[in-house]
């Protein structure tokens, strides 16, 4: 008997919609979402983006009473009561334009925001708090913070179904507020900028992201923010005021190097555009005390006698290594077949390790990697910040080392290789997995901190941790070190972990669901590998493979130009019977004996996920390449370019 092809919700987010013939799928039982299967004939309507499905919905909205065209357009859409099966993200039925922001400010979101201020640390926190408790602080701020951290909230507010509606509904209500004066710039609305630009990123949206993170860059150059002052004596009140727009204009500088690389995204802000000095230890800020710091190339002659020398903390030393990340984005976007060999002390590549190894030198004691550190950080509460801030190392140094990874197919070739370029595979391998593998070996740590802990990490520790578990994916089906070395169970394990812990992060960030997804299929793809040798893929499928790996930073497709994809109309006219028959043959196969599924290859089956490293059922030529195209998003896999509808 035929199954339905998929629910509204994994066929908007095109996903695999795994069930027994009705609802609840797997997907919106463990996710706890409504499970709705559209009637036969209505599928398309799911395919369409979800601007287009409101817009569709209300074809006769009239424009306000003012004559207002971007508010209009801008506002967030409201719900008819008798909302249909047509639209599975329904709306909750609170309208946020009468609501006041701060009722929803919990002691909960305040310690949430404090968790994660690590990453927007441009707010004076006793003055911001002060603010919230005499109910003055700007509307847009607040919708801002409550879109960042209700996603950590143990349960939504009334009203809402779940955490992640609630989120996404305010950062729309903040957009509808902050768009519209998007050309009146201001400290504040570069700020709320910078947040949406962080909800867009952890929620898939990255070409709405970076637009918003170029508005935040283009506002703050207006305010002069980029340039100092010169400096005289202070007030703690002006000490604290330029902190803020420093702070400010650091993370349009954090942001702009962490999500830059791949076609159409250059920086736009380079650490000669900083003519101001680094963020000052936290202390120093909250306490307003004012001090000399350092610009990112060092201190300057001009300051000022009188104002004591401060020290620097993790936001500064965050944003001197997002600066080499960013050289190494802009390098590993590019191919550099015919360079100067990297084991030479003149190539790029040992350039940007000496940078790398300057900064991992130049930290304090207390700042330096260490897993006994990592546990005083969390006491002091500042446990996530040093992991942002050692992530953005260590992904530097596996993005520098994977472009010479011996690519599956070559293996062949990697054994006839001799002399210097065979002694820097074996070099750049064990180096990329002893990263890869201390990555993991943190992941193991803060999962033992608990809940508490885990809700203050952004997007960009999560990205880590799914780059290191898919590298040792690799180095697990293909090892650098000889059969039986304990290293290989190790590598299991840690793959093992790192799954189900993005599988938990997934309930803040959605996009780890896709992370966990390319990890599976790059297993099914690497053991389909090894089990029909070159047979498993053509000999034009193993020439992207080796371009993916060489050129891994070419997004494809780009967040910032159009998919090369067929028009909503093509896409629509796919034949139902096909998707049903393919869907209908995966499930049967998945779900033909679950009994067998835990003894498979890891020989763990993680929580919840019996399915995840399963590979005992037929791989078709589709399945084949999808699972191919998975793996080669892998190497190509920058932070942003993730496939959720919305782009």
């Amino acid at each position: 008997m035929k199954k339905s092809i998929a629910c509204g919700a994994c066929r908007t987010s095109k996903r695999r919609c795994i069930h027994s013939g009705g609802p609840p799928c797997i997907r919106c039982k463990e996710r706890g979402d409504e499970c709705i299967f559209p009637p036969k004939g209505t599928s398309f309507i799911f395919r369409r983006s979800r601007l287009e499905r409101q817009a569709r919905a209300a074809p006769n909205a009239s424009i306000s009473a003012d004559g207002n065209i971007a508010a209009s357009i801008l506002s967030t859409p409201t719900v008819a009561q008798n909302s249909s099966a047509e639209d599975p993200d329904e709306h909750p039925k609170i309208n946020l334009w009468e609501t006041d922001p701060l009722d929803y400010v919990t002691d909960e979101v305040k310690e949430s925001y404090l968790r994660c201020s690590y990453k927007w640390s441009f707010h004076h926190i006793p003055t911001f708090f002060a603010a919230i408790r005499n109910k003055v602080l700007d509307r847009s701020v607040a919708w801002a913070m409550l879109a960042i951290t209700v996603r950590f909230s143990q349960k939504p507010p009334e009203g809402f179904s779940s955490q992640i509606q609630t989120s996404n509904y305010f950062a729309a209500h903040t957009r509808s507020l902050i768009l519209p004066s998007i050309d009146e710039p201001s400290l504040q609305r570069i700020q709320v900028l910078l947040m949406l630009t962080g909800h867009s990123w952890g929620s898939g949206e990255g070409r709405r992201a970076w637009v918003y993170l170029g508005m935040a860059v283009r506002m703050a150059q207006i305010m002069g923010l980029f340039d100092d002052p010169p400096v005289v004596a202070q007030s703690k009140e002006e000490f604290i005021h330029g902190e803020e727009r420093r702070r400010t204009a650091w993370t349009c500088f954090l942001m702009d190097s962490l999500l830059s690389g791949g076609k159409g995204r250059e920086r736009l802000l380079a650490a000669d555009s900083m003519h101001i000095q680094l963020p000052c230890d936290s202390g120093n800020f909250i306490f307003g005390e004012p001090v000399l710091c350092p610009h990112i190339d060092g201190f300057r002659s001009d300051g000022n006698p009188h104002i004591p020398l401060g020290k620097l903390g993790i936001v500064a030393y965050s944003m001197r290594v997002a600066d080499v990340w960013g050289a190494v984005a802009k390098w590993s976007c590019s191919s550099h077949p015919n360079n100067t060999p990297p084991w030479q002390p003149e190539s790029e590549l040992q350039r940007l390790l000496v940078r790398l190894n300057a900064w991992r030198e130049s930290l304090p004691p207390r700042l330096r990697y260490d897993l006994s550190l990592l546990h005083a950080h969390s006491v002091q509460n500042q446990g996530q910040a040093y992991c942002y801030m050692h992530c953005i190392y260590f992904m530097s140094v596996i993005f520098l080392y994977r472009s010479y990874l011996p690519e599956l197919e070559m293996h062949e070739e990697a054994e006839l290789e001799n002399g210097d370029r065979k002694q820097w595979t074996i070099f750049s391998s064990r180096e990329l997995a002893k990263v890869a593998d201390q990555v993991c070996e943190m992941l193991q740590e803060i999962r033992g901190f608990g809940l508490f802990f885990l809700r203050g990490l952004v997007p960009w520790i999560g990205f880590t941790i799914y780059t290191a578990v898919g590298t040792l994916l690799y180095f697990w089906h293909f090892p650098h070190v000889s059969e039986g070395d304990p290293q290989i169970e190790s590598w299991r394990q840690r793959i093992i972990d790192g799954c189900v812990f993005l599988k938990d992060m997934r309930q803040a960030w959605p996009m780890a669901d896709t992370w966990r997804e390319t990890i599976k299929a790059m297993h099914i793809f690497y053991s389909n590998s090894k089990s029909k040798g070159n047979q498993a893929m053509s000999p034009s499928a193993r020439r992207e493979m080796r371009n993916a790996i060489i050129d891994y930073g070419a997004l494809q497709p780009s967040p910032v130009h159009p998919a090369d994809s067929g028009s909503e109309e093509d896409v629509a006219i796919t034949s139902e019977q096909e998707e049903t028959t393919t869907t209908t043959t995966t499930t049967h196969d998945i779900n033909t004996n679950e009994t067998e599924l835990v003894s498979h290859e890891f020989g763990v089956v993680p929580p919840a996920d019996y399915d995840l490293f399963d590979t005992h059922f037929d791989i078709d030529s589709t399945m084949q390449a999808s699972f191919a195209d998975a793996t080669q998003g892998f190497w190509e896999g920058y932070p942003g370019n993730v496939e959720v509808s919305g782009w």
